[in-house]
């Protein structure tokens, strides 16, 4: 009786991940055409590099905090575990607002890549990013999972409208930076108002003391998957701003929207499947030592979805960007077909990654990071320099970076055991 409450919770919480996430992603598939014909492929290249920048920054800011917050026991120690990743993120964020202020933002490489007028907002989403995150791990650890499909669902179309919306208004720059750096302050709002609504008592026993005895306890969280997490980042980065480099912006808006088009299903499996998986696998690893069955279960599920879905791309996503883009975007179906390697790979090991968390194998984690980032730049890098060709470049990042991502899972499924 207890095995099959367990299994409906489970299916139960993934469900609502999934309806959250896809709902989701079907207003940034809505979007998509709409976006496309508002902006121009040089608006998504600099979006693109933003982001890049963004998501090393925002590494830093918690240090990888929010990561432990689903590890202890108590709720009291959950609790100083999150306030520590926030802190973490409002330092970060004083930082970076300090040094873009006596920098005057002026430096030769924003210019160059048209950032400069945005390099503001930076600071602003570092804290409202640290925030969300924060919070986001609290609910999933508390299994709010209810609460966080709905923000999920909220950011989505609060981006969506404001991109339009900044368009229509006549905004003096790039709507689409300004978009998703609103849009995820309201949504960090709300969750900050659920939080204070539902457990404000924690607040009460809030105490320094307590938030710096778990920046030491949980060290190995900013020496290890900050580490790996930063080249993480910077392997996703990479590819834009080295498509930039060498063929422009407009190819890296091409790269961009393909790109993102693939992102749209690899959140949703992160989402519906890898926060309950994370989420569940800890209660297993806890009570049984390990969790290779609850591990491979999973990769059943992800395994079936990513072959389906790459099959789909593959053979239709030149026509799917034609007709639903325009003609003009044909080109970033090709760049999809190319990179479905890849994607399936990644669709499976990103959810899946979280079993180096649960184990506490962080230098493990930090080490095939690394490898994917020496595979994206030793792609590109060759694609580049020696063949000067973006799909030739294209081929080989799908290739070595999908076989990094392969040998990720199975060692993924070695350590489950252990």
């Amino acid at each position: 009786m207890a095995k099959l409450c367990g299994e409906h919770a489970f299916y139960k919480h993934m469900a609502w991940m999934f309806s959250g996430s896809m709902l989701a992603q079907v207003i940034g598939l809505l979007a998509a055409p709409v976006l496309s014909r508002l902006y121009l492929p040089e608006d998504f290249g600099v979006y693109q590099l933003f982001l890049s920048l963004f998501s090393i920054l925002a590494i830093l800011g918690t240090a990888k905090y929010e990561m432990a917050i689903v590890l202890p026991r108590f709720r009291v120690e959950a609790f100083h575990v999150m306030m520590a990743s926030i802190a973490m993120g409002f330092f970060m964020a004083v930082g970076v607002f300090l040094f873009l202020f006596a920098a005057h933002v002026y430096f030769s490489w924003f210019a160059a890549v048209r950032l400069a007028d945005y390099a503001f907002y930076l600071p602003i989403h570092i804290f409202s990013v640290a925030i969300y995150q924060s919070l986001y791990m609290w609910l999933v650890r508390e299994q709010k999972f209810s609460v966080v499909s709905r923000g999920l669902v909220a950011f989505s179309l609060g981006d969506m409208i404001l991109s339009v919306g900044f368009f229509q208004f006549g905004y003096m720059g790039n709507g689409l930076i300004a978009a998703v750096v609103f849009a995820r302050m309201a949504v960090s709002s709300c969750f900050l108002y659920y939080f204070w609504r539902h457990y404000k008592k924690y607040v009460r026993v809030l105490a320094g003391r307590r938030i710096f005895s778990m920046w030491k306890k949980y060290r190995d969280f900013p020496r290890y998957m900050v580490l790996g997490s930063v080249v993480n980042s910077s392997a996703a980065a990479l590819p834009a701003v080295l498509i930039n480099a060498f063929w422009g912006t407009q190819v890296t808006g091409y790269y961009s929207l393909a790109n993102q088009f693939l992102n749209l299903p690899i959140s949703l499996a992160s989402k519906s499947v890898g926060d309950v998986f994370k989420q569940e696998a800890v209660r297993i690893y806890k009570d049984l030592g390990n969790c290779q069955v609850f591990y491979r279960k999973n990769f059943g599920i992800l395994l079936r979805a990513s072959l389906f879905l790459g099959s789909v791309f593959f053979l239709w996503g030149p026509d799917i960007f034609a007709c639903f883009l325009g003609e003009s975007w044909r080109v970033s179906g090709e760049y999809v077909r190319i990179l479905m390697f890849m994607f399936v790979a990644s669709m499976i090991a990103i959810p899946l990654n979280n079993i180096y968390v649960i184990t506490q194998r962080q230098r493990v984690y930090t080490l095939f990071q690394s490898l994917y980032f020496l595979a994206v730049a030793g792609a590109l890098g060759i694609g580049g320099y020696i063949f000067g060709d973006i799909w030739t470049s294209l081929l080989l990042l799908s290739v070595l970076a999908g076989s990094v991502q392969v040998v990720s899972i199975w060692y993924g499924d070695k350590i489950a055991l252990k």
